[in-house]
């Protein structure tokens, strides 16, 4: 599902990855994997030979996919987050059909956890997964408003909590535990513009008590305007586990800065990559795709052609991996994929740029109100959506490896 690029040139992120042999085309079977050992976390000494090998150029190659049109438990439907747990098994909050699917490092079906429901082992639509740093997985259920707690050794349900926050931010990328264990929720807030164009969402972050049962502290997001569809303008944000910092920005120009709870600027990461002005005609088809993918969602209602990104190419969304580097999904298709990542030190530094091999999912076809796209990184690899030439959905594993083209 590529689209017409923009082409020139840019340049921007970094690293996490592991390098190993090649793999090869993937299969239609429901599950492929050419190199599924997990990967153990990182040394300081890795994290450098992984920042000199993005700097002497490097891409991310497809190693697995999990996904068929109608094989059981291989066919995916609203796949909202991604977890990695014990032994690189990779678990899939399916939103549509309120359950949470684990399949091992090898792409093999394990089990399905919960149904849909509103009872103490249902979950009605889970969203999003975050591991505790005692182990449990932790799902978010919003129309349930609770979190439902899953021991991963038995996969079952073992206790929920409920959730403060009434409606949870769209855009935010995955994982809300720091290392200690505290827990952060996002709030969202909607209202209309002056202009009577669209809506503009309002987000905010909370740090939770101790005992998650009230926020302590509060950081209040730049605004979005209009659905998350392809295109559409967007303020993502990624959040640092490890600093309790929070990466923002809005995709109008290419600029992402690092805030502390108490609103100080902390670092910046500014991309050094040629940009140009949208064009009348850019955001034509812009608006073209977007009421595409709204169409073919059902969900009624144009987008005018006035709202996109004031330049070329673009950020859509954000993620930190294990180390503390930021991936910065960068889109150049009029259809929303990422065909590419900038990378930056937790100082802000940029690193490089990093090529996908089969381009990344990172914009919602049907709107922030229905879809999201996860991007996580784990274990120097990155998973992530894909969605083949007939639509449907497969999970997908890269590893990083050198290019052979060089820089």
């Amino acid at each position: 599902m590529s689209g017409r690029g923009w082409g020139g040139s840019a340049a921007l992120v970094a690293v996490v990855g592991v390098w190993g042999c090649g793999g090869g085309e993937a299969s239609e079977s429901a599950a492929e994997v050419s190199s599924p050992d997990p990967v153990p976390a990182a040394t300081a000494t890795e994290e450098s030979r992984r920042v000199a090998v993005v700097r002497a150029g490097a891409r991310l190659v497809r190693e697995l996919h999990i996904g068929s049109l109608d094989d059981g438990p291989y066919a995916l439907s609203g796949v909202w987050d991604l977890a990695v747990g014990p032994g690189g098994h990779i678990y899939a909050a399916l939103h549509r059909v309120g359950e949470v699917r684990e399949y091992t490092a090898e792409g093999e079906y394990v089990r399905t956890i919960g149904r849909r429901g509103q009872g103490p082992e249902d979950m009605y639509a889970p969203q999003k997964l975050a591991f505790h740093p005692d182990g449990s997985l932790w799902v978010m259920d919003l129309y349930n408003r609770r979190y439902s707690i899953i021991d991963p050794a038995s996969g079952r349900i073992v206790d929920t909590r409920p959730r403060v926050m009434a409606a949870d931010c769209p855009i935010w990328s995955t994982g809300w535990f720091d290392l200690r264990g505290v827990r952060y929720e996002g709030e969202v807030s909607i209202r209309g513009l002056e202009s009577g164009r669209g809506t503009k969402l309002e987000c905010t972050l909370h740090r939770m008590s101790a005992d998650g049962t009230e926020r302590v502290a509060s950081l209040l997001m730049p605004s979005a305007i209009g659905r998350g569809g392809p295109y559409a303008p967007r303020a993502p944000f990624a959040f640092d586990p490890e600093t309790g910092t929070v990466w923002t920005g809005n995709n109008h120009f290419y600029r992402i800065t690092r805030l502390s709870f108490d609103g100080d600027t902390v670092a910046v990461a500014q991309a050094d990559v040629e940009q140009a002005a949208v064009t009348p005609e850019d955001l034509v088809r812009m608006s073209e795709e977007r009421n595409r993918a709204l169409g073919g969602a059902g969900i009624e209602g144009r987008a005018a052609p006035t709202k996109g990104p004031d330049q070329k190419p673009f950020y859509s969304h954000m993620a930190v991996d294990g180390e503390g580097l930021l991936w910065v999904a960068r889109v150049t298709a009029v259809d929303g994929d990422a065909d590419r990542f900038d990378v930056f030190t937790r100082q802000g530094e940029w690193v490089g740029t990093v090529s996908l091999d089969t381009p990344v999912r990172v914009a919602s076809a049907a709107g922030m109100q229905n879809e999201r796209y996860p991007l996580v990184f784990s274990g120097g690899r990155l998973y992530g959506v894909h969605e083949d030439e007939l639509g449907v959905p497969r999970i997908m594993r890269w590893r990083l490896e050198p290019s052979e083209e060089g820089p």
